[in-house]
Formats: C-alpha cells, structure tokens, sequence
C-alpha cells in the first residue's frame, strides 16, 4: 500500500477498496456469483453510487446482471473483473 500515492483523495478511496476486497477474501467464504445491489457494489468499490451509475450507463463499468423484472445489480466475480480492467487500465497510465 506504500507504492500508492496516498495523498490523492481517489488513490485514498482505491487502497481502501482494495484492502477491503483483500480482507473479504481471507475472512468470509461468499460464492464468486451472489449479486449485489448497486449501493452495495458502490460501496466494495470505493466509488459513489452516481458514480457506477454513470460508469454502467455509458458502458465502462461492471456487467448488469439482472436480479428480477425491476431489481438488477452485479454479481463478485463480474465486479472483480471489473476492478482487475480498472487496474490494469490504470497501470498503463489510462483510465
């Protein structure tokens, strides 16, 4: 977590989504397919609802997978996908 720089306000909020998402792994055994409501998946990832709102409807955020006729959200493994694109995106000095 030294290499990040930690005075950027995003860079902040990233760290602390990923040692959230390292800590998740080690202390609950959740399956990689439970869905998530996008609230909840706004809050895994550090970013505000709005924000993976706009993200989603312009076709750069996580995959929609649909919970019922009215209710969608995302599933783990689809936002982690996500989270590792971001990543990886980022670290070509993109995003």
């Amino acid at each position: 977590m030294s290499e990040l720089d930690l005075s950027n306000r995003h860079e902040r909020r990233r760290a602390a989504a990923l040692e959230r998402r390292e800590t998740d792994n080690v202390t609950t055994a959740v399956p990689l397919n439970r869905v998530r409501s996008f609230p909840e998946t706004a809050e895994i990832c550090g970013i505000s609802l709005a924000t993976l709102r706009r993200r989603i409807k312009d076709g750069t955020g996580p995959r929609v997978t649909s919970m019922s006729e009215r209710r969608k959200g995302v599933t783990d493994r689809d936002r982690n996908a996500w989270l590792e694109e971001c990543a990886n995106t980022n670290d070509r000095g993109a995003m």
